[in-house]
């Protein structure tokens, strides 16, 4: 029974000390040159999370991610190779854009690519 208890206290624990919140969520319009239907939109919605110090592709098998910035663009590229995630911001280009983000999630399916293009208002790093 003590076993149980220190269990249950250490899950409680480490839940109450580790620090997770969204990063990124997006809906795509597109599959490669198709436009997506919104039940496929939704279907196919990109959220990345950053868990503790670590970047996840939450709506992709939960991998992780590693993060790098280029000029106008964050790049977000799967650690075990399977894809990645280009996000540009679009007010850097212009000013009155109607999405402050844009975004291509490339998953890599042997060696077929399947691309998802699509916007967003948010990105939050820290």
């Amino acid at each position: 029974m003590r076993i149980i208890i220190f269990i249950a206290l250490c899950t409680f624990t480490t839940n109450l000390y580790s620090k997770q919140f969204v990063v990124f969520e997006g809906t795509p319009n597109k599959k490669g040159n198709n436009i997506l239907s919104k039940k496929l939109s939704k279907e196919y919605q990109l959220k990345i999370i950053k868990s503790n110090k670590n970047y996840i592709w939450q709506s992709r098998a939960k991998k992780e991610l590693t993060h790098s910035k280029s000029g106008i663009f964050d790049i977000f590229i799967a650690n075990d190779g399977s894809g990645l995630i280009s996000i540009m911001n679009n007010k850097a280009l212009d000013p009155n854009s109607k999405f402050k983000y844009s975004y291509g999630e490339h998953i890599r399916n042997g060696i077929n690519l399947i691309s998802y293009y699509g916007n967003s208002n948010s990105l939050s790093l820290y």
